[in-house]
């Protein structure tokens, strides 16, 4: 009984063990901060939750985050993301949509491309429809190409016009894949004897000599 006594009086004087910061005392044993909690001090029974970030803020990965002897601290989302909601410490910023774009950073939402702009996910801009293109529409990822007969020569359009009287466009692309915008004029025949009828819209026309009385050109 004695000797059992004493062996109780040692385990009784022991110390508590001094848990560094990022852990926490559980008896007399440490362990690590869980995920989503920290703890800067030494020698606690417990660690803190980690705070959630306002909107347009997160928490990021490295010396930013939370976890282990540091709260972490809050970053703006950089421009082209957003974070709308403040539920919980691990939201991350999501990229605009299509169609969609964000110039400044911290931003809660993204703002809409007008017609005859557009952008892709993640952009921080809109980006104006090409000649030979057009936006009938806000929040567009794309510009659609004019149809051949159409034109479209300026940027940002809302549609395409038909080519005027004595002009084509076959809506041949140029180098860069865009529809050229531009009509071309009906060219003379070579063959001075020869008439050029139908060059409108997508078609060029054709060189004809002798022509039937009353064919239109």
């Amino acid at each position: 009984y004695v000797r059992r006594r004493r062996r109780y009086d040692r385990r009784r004087r022991l110390a508590y063990p001094a848990c560094v910061a990022g852990n926490y005392r559980e008896g007399y044993t440490c362990h690590a901060c869980p995920t989503g909690q920290y703890q800067p001090a030494h020698s606690q029974t417990e660690c803190i939750a980690c705070a959630k970030c306002d909107v347009g803020f997160y928490r990021s990965s490295g010396p930013s985050g939370c976890g282990g002897a540091y709260s972490g601290t809050c970053v703006g989302c950089p421009a082209g993301k957003f974070k709308a909601t403040s539920v919980a410490w691990t939201e991350s910023c999501d990229d605009c949509a299509h169609g969609r774009y964000q110039q400044l950073a911290a931003a809660s939402s993204c703002d809409a491309c007008p017609a005859g702009q557009y952008a892709r996910s993640g952009h921080t801009v809109c980006f104006h429809c090409p000649g030979g293109k057009y936006g009938g529409a806000s929040e567009a990822s794309d510009c659609t190409d004019c149809l051949a007969g159409q034109h479209n020569e300026d940027v940002s359009q809302l549609a395409c016009t038909h080519c005027p009287a004595g002009q084509y466009q076959t809506g041949c692309l140029d180098e860069l894949g865009n529809n050229g915008g531009t009509c071309e004029r009906c060219e003379a025949c070579e063959d001075p004897n020869a008439t050029r009828i139908g060059c409108t819209g997508a078609d060029e026309g054709t060189c004809m000599t002798g022509m039937p009385k009353g064919m239109k050109r």
